[in-house]
């Protein structure tokens, strides 16, 4: 039996999910839109949907785990979703357990951009450090920071949310309740 794992990345337009070998190697890969116009429950069935194409073709006795990297803040230990800024129904959706219940198997949440601090620390430039700072550009602006090769979550899941600092005290509101975030005046969106 081969063994694999099955990553998310939940951006705020678009949805891709591939099954990963112990390797770090992608077996395959789906891509859809996030559907988040049509609700929470749709974007949680698009990425069951996509967890479940993975499963039927590659077994579901070789599923080590599956990892959701998501746009927002999240608070670890409850797998709560407390506000994404370019997911602004998400605030307070208990996406972890209900993703879970949907997909009938344990389900980590992540911060999007820390998930690819640790792809970058496990597999990329960042393989032989143990200190590190990664951005983000698409929909919004995000950030990891891996201290002592872990991530640094900081409080309440906020610690590399570089795109909600304050730019132009002037500028554009964004969807966190602040104006001037460099997410609103430098993401692939805002430009």
């Amino acid at each position: 039996m081969k063994h694999y794992a099955i990553g998310v990345d939940l951006g705020g337009t678009n949805l891709r999910a591939a099954a990963i070998d112990t390797q770090g190697n992608i077996i395959e890969q789906v891509d859809g839109p996030t559907n988040s116009i049509r609700g929470n429950q749709s974007v949680l069935e698009s990425i069951g949907g996509a967890i479940r194409t993975l499963r039927e073709t590659h077994g579901k006795a070789g599923l080590l785990g599956i990892g959701v990297g998501v746009p927002g803040f999240i608070e670890m230990d409850k797998g709560l979703i407390t506000d994404s800024p370019n997911l602004p129904s998400m605030r307070n959706y208990p996406m972890r357990d209900l993703l879970s219940e949907l997909v009938e198997a344990p389900v980590i949440l992540e911060n999007d951009a820390n998930a690819a601090a640790l792809g970058e620390k496990w597999m990329g430039a960042g393989k032989d450090v143990n200190d590190l700072i990664l951005m983000t550009l698409g929909t919004g602006v995000g950030g990891g920071i891996v201290l002592n090769g872990k991530i640094w979550h900081g409080f309440k899941g906020m610690g590399g949310e570089i795109g909600h600092i304050t730019v132009n005290p002037t500028g554009n509101p964004c969807g966190c309740g602040n104006v001037g975030c460099l997410e609103k005046h430098a993401s692939a969106t805002a430009l």
